[in-house]
């Protein structure tokens, strides 16, 4: 996985974003409705433990079509798989409804195209370790 660049303020609310070429093992897609002014370009965070709070100093954002951003973000906001391993786990449920199963086997592949067996860590997530 590489940070493409540093740091880049995007949205009106000033927020910071580091570009990459994978989504860290450890991140998840942001179900919110996109980096304004840029879309295409998927945003990526990491929450505290056992909360949805977002650290927002550890944001990324990654380019990829957005036939497939919409795809993860469906699955991400319909399905609460955010990432590759809540992917597969909700796959390996037995008593899934058929339209969760649709949006998951979906997303799986795009999952495996961008996702890194790395994780990525900043000063703000000391928690992490």
């Amino acid at each position: 996985m590489a940070i493409i660049h540093e740091v880049t303020k995007w949205d009106q609310e000033g927020l910071d974003y580091k570009i990459t070429d994978k989504i860290p093992q450890n991140y998840q897609v942001w179900n919110i409705s996109g980096i304004d002014g840029y879309p295409e370009y998927l945003p990526l965070c990491v929450t505290f433990p056992g909360t949805y709070t977002v650290l927002t100093g550890s944001l990324l954002a990654i380019r990829m079509p957005i036939e497939e951003q919409k795809i993860l973000h469906d699955c991400a906001a319909r399905t609460g798989a955010h990432n590759l391993t809540e992917c597969r786990k909700l796959l390996n449920r037995k008593n899934i409804k058929q339209r969760t199963r649709e949006l998951a086997t979906a997303a799986l592949p795009v999952y495996e195209k961008y996702t890194s067996n790395e994780r990525y860590t900043t000063w703000e997530m000391s928690w992490e370790k």
